[in-house]
């Protein structure tokens, strides 16, 4: 079992890369892991996520009282609220990467409907890639678009937060990087394909094989 000195370096190498990547900017973006039952590490509030530092995260509690931070960086992401209603939405989420990549904060500010999949390293990766609906950014507002985006794809490991940027969940910190990293991936394509005409998405029967391949997880 990791120690939490662990998941803070952990962290902090994953907004290193991030950061490295292009994948998020300035003080932009937020990460957090839940090493307890009701404590969770989050990313300080406006720190560039390239020089951070594991000792500068901020444990929190599920209703976002902090627990334990440093003096001058006592204040967790502003979008704590989003990490934790998706916590106490869905046990199986360990860890959470928000960013704002540029192509897929493009189609966040198009607010471009993903429901029909494409390839299918969508269903392999993400399940379901969920968009929300507008919601004003740091507020009560972004959790309840979230939860009403779950209500259609419960089991996306990805969502596309409307005007904002975008989301992706994981067992562990590394996994909900690495998806980060696949949704821009796969969203670029998305860009290319249309630009040579458009794509078509997957059949309802190439879906169902994919779903049996998957073992009904989808």
């Amino acid at each position: 079992m990791k120690t939490e000195s662990c998941y803070r370096k952990d962290i902090v190498e994953v907004g290193k890369r991030l950061y490295a990547k292009g994948l998020l900017e300035g003080g932009g973006g937020n990460m957090s892991i839940r090493i307890a039952e009701n404590e969770v590490l989050i990313t300080p509030s406006g720190m560039c996520k390239g020089v951070l530092e594991p000792d500068q995260l901020v444990k929190i509690d599920l209703e976002g009282k902090v627990i334990a931070a440093l003096k001058e960086y006592a204040k967790p992401a502003r979008d704590y609220r989003m990490h934790l209603g998706l916590y106490k939405r869905r046990a199986d989420i360990k860890a959470i990467v928000h960013s704002h990549p540029p192509v897929a904060t493009g189609f966040a500010i198009a607010e471009y409907p993903l429901d029909e999949i494409a390839a299918p390293e969508v269903m392999f990766t993400f399940n379901h890639i969920a968009v929300t609906e507008y919601a004003l950014p740091t507020t009560e507002e972004v959790p309840v678009a979230i939860n009403k985006a779950l209500d259609k794809y419960p089991t996306a490991n990805a969502i596309i937060l409307a005007k904002h940027g975008a989301i992706t969940v994981g067992g562990d910190i590394w996994d909900a990087y690495y998806k980060m990293e696949t949704l821009e991936t796969y969203l670029k394509s998305l860009v290319v394909a249309k630009l040579l005409g458009g794509f078509k998405p997957l059949s309802a029967e190439q879906i169902k094989k994919i779903e049996e391949l998957m073992g009904g997880k989808h």
